[in-house]
């Protein structure tokens, strides 16, 4: 994940109905972010360009993920008292050569990682 450096805070759209909320992401960011891509469930929606997160665990785990690289956020509330129309969005499905793409990423990282583990055990006399 490569994330350029910030001058000031990321400013985010959290959409709200009485019984729910959804943070909108871009797809591309999100897709942007490698394995997190995957773990999006199918609380969340999807229309055109945006992704919308599920409050519950989705939003949570894109945050998490930004403000622990260094991120800062800022929120917009947007509220409504009726149903939201984000209900009515498709829900969140990755194609298949998005999942394609995102497994093989993981794959390749994984392997990069066990490469260095291998180096630096040599180094250290421990093999693992």
């Amino acid at each position: 994940m490569t994330l350029l450096p910030q001058k000031s805070p990321l400013i985010m759209i959290f959409y709200t109905d009485p019984s729910h909320g959804w943070l909108a992401v871009s797809r591309n960011v999100l897709l942007g972010l490698g394995s997190l891509a995957l773990a999006i469930s199918h609380f969340s929606y999807q229309a055109q360009a945006l992704v919308f997160l599920e409050e519950d665990c989705d939003a949570r785990k894109f945050i998490c993920v930004l403000t622990g690289a260094g991120f800062e956020l800022s929120f917009i509330d947007q509220h409504t008292d009726q149903p939201s129309v984000i209900r009515s969005f498709e829900r969140f499905n990755l194609t298949e050569a998005e999942k394609a793409s995102l497994t093989a990423n993981c794959q390749a990282g994984i392997t990069q990682l066990l490469s260095m583990s291998r180096e630096f055990s040599l180094y250290s006399g421990v093999y693992l």
